[in-house]
């Protein structure tokens, strides 16, 4: 053994620095050769997405001051109310417009708070005088008002109003555009909105520019600057992260390597063939293994599983045959009989056909030729039959509800598993009462990845303390039969072993009646074996 541990030790150091020498060259000339490229390339992507975005975003404020002008012709509203829709969009886009004007057609621009003024000797305006254009856009000016950079929007209606006002000037702060263009948060950059006759748009020897233009402001560009050592900083910072993740990664598969040799290969080994003694049938043997340690206790958890299910599968047969004989033992049969005798004494024939076809219906149903698991439908016969029996005998009038699709009939349940809670419900909850109408439900459906069986009747109600000792029975499952009685015990670990412990039950008052309700598992169950 030691042996191998120094082959595979100097195998495994060998590969492990062959295989970083080699991961180290060829990041490190990937990076040099390609990133630079790369994230320029990237870069300048996002500098044009954002460069598209404020586009978008100052083709919105024409789409608004058109919509504007539209509204205003088809309306026929005149100077005092089209300012007033002015001041709504304004108000709407508080802070995108440092001012919403109208202009005549002899170039007087009006505002229904300053002066007005002439525009007649802007750029803007003689073009849009001079041309057919529905708008056009002023280059950047200076607002002393607002004392902040503006671009000005101006519009032709699409009739001159009754006031001779024929164009709606917009102007749009700089300031709003400026704010998206400093959003590209990138290498530590700065972007910039600014003008092509801007110092800030020529090149900076130190610095890498990314520029892309505004289709609709042809005066302007986006500006992104930021240095070399920038862009290839992010390659670095991932070449260190990917060398160390491989320094760890490969120090961790060693280490693991050469300490399964011996921790987890013999021991598992070990286990393995127990296991395969144990699936033979071999009920003594036993798992060797005595260690300090995981493994350790895997292994005595392992002797403490098997010898729990021995006891428990040897409990399980016991139990169902105990079950089997509590259905047919005796005093029930001679009561039976002995009613049935009574009855044909006093000449109710009719009753005394009933309850012998009850009796037979019983006894066929409930011994199932002899299998240990029943269905749905098979269990609701059983219960009807014992019903009948009980309704002659006491002279109850007991009715028997049963609420349940019918897809659920061929639902596989142990054999004589309702029947012990419907006895408990008789026996406790309506018998003792002098009233002669009680009922008894059966109810079940399927919820999500679950069946759930209720049983209820209504009757005498359990104390609180009653339905607390039952509930952390069923939680834990360690109490003794005579405090929750036989019956309840013999279900609850019946289903236990039969469903795999994977079911829950509860005992509740809900309406004036008493539930047990039963969560199965759907899906197929592991323990459908037949032991007698």
């Amino acid at each position: 053994m030691k042996t191998i541990k120094k082959k595979v030790f100097l195998s495994l150091s060998l590969v492990f620095i062959f295989l970083f020498l080699i991961l180290f060259t060829a990041i490190h000339y990937e990076i040099t050769r390609s990133l630079l490229p790369v994230n320029s390339q990237m870069t300048q992507q996002t500098v044009d997405n954002k460069a598209r975005e404020i586009n978008a975003w100052f083709s919105e404020r024409i789409s608004e001051v058109a919509t504007l002008a539209d509204y205003s012709s088809r309306h026929h509203l005149s100077k005092d109310e089209l300012f007033q829709e002015t001041k709504a969009l304004e108000n709407r886009q508080s802070g995108v417009y440092e001012s919403i004007r109208l202009v005549s057609e002899d170039g007087t621009s009006y505002s229904w708070i300053t002066p007005s003024f002439l525009i007649t000797d802007r750029p803007y305006f003689q073009k849009i005088k001079d041309t057919s254009l529905e708008y056009t856009i002023s280059n950047a000016l200076h607002s002393k008002e607002a004392k902040q950079d503006i671009i000005i929007i101006l519009y032709r209606l699409p009739h001159v109003t009754s006031d001779n006002i024929a164009y709606i000037a917009a102007a749009v702060n700089v300031n709003k555009m400026q704010e998206m263009a400093e959003e590209i948060e990138i290498y530590d950059g700065t972007g910039t909105l600014v003008n092509q006759h801007d110092e800030r748009a020529q090149s900076n020897s130190q610095l890498l520019s990314f520029k892309s233009s505004l289709p609709l402001l042809p005066e302007w560009q986006l500006v992104y600057q930021t240095t070399q050592k920038n862009l290839l900083r992010t390659g670095i910072h991932v070449q260190k992260i990917m060398i160390w993740l491989f320094i760890i990664l490969a120090g961790t598969i060693f280490i693991f390597f050469l300490f399964q040799l011996d921790a987890f290969i013999k021991p598992i080994e070990a286990l393995n063939k127990t296991m395969k003694h144990v699936g033979k049938g071999d009920q003594n043997v036993r798992s060797t293994i005595t260690r300090n340690d995981e493994i350790g206790e895997l292994s005595d958890e392992f002797n403490q599983m098997l010898q729990e299910l021995y006891r428990f599968e040897e409990e399980s047969i016991t139990r169902n045959v105990r079950l089997l004989q509590e259905q047919v033992k005796p005093h029930f049969l001679y009561n039976t009989l002995n009613a049935v005798q009574w009855l044909a004494q006093t000449g109710e024939l009719d009753k005394m056909e009933e309850m012998i076809e009850a009796l037979s219906t019983y006894f066929r149903v409930g011994l199932n030729n002899g299998n240990t698991w029943s269905t749905l439908f098979n269990e609701t016969e059983h219960l009807k039959s014992y019903l009948t029996i009980q309704n002659i005998r006491y002279e109850k009038n007991i009715e028997l509800i049963l609420d349940y699709q019918d897809e659920l009939n061929d639902l596989k349940l142990p054999n004589f598993i309702l029947q012990p809670l419907v006895e408990n419900a008789i026996y406790h909850g309506i018998r003792p009462l002098s009233t002669d109408k009680q009922t008894i439900s059966l109810i079940a459906f399927n919820e999500s990845d679950t069946t759930i069986i209720q049983v209820r009747n209504t009757g005498i109600m359990p104390s609180e303390e009653k339905i607390l000792e039952i509930n952390q029975f069923f939680k834990k499952g360690d109490s003794k039969k005579d405090v929750v009685g036989f019956g309840l015990y013999g279900v609850y670990t019946q289903l236990m072993y039969s469903f795999s412990n994977q079911i829950n039950m509860r005992f509740f008052v809900k309406n004036e009646e008493c539930v047990v309700q039963i969560i199965l598992p759907k899906g197929e169950f592991q323990n459908e074996s037949t032991h007698y």
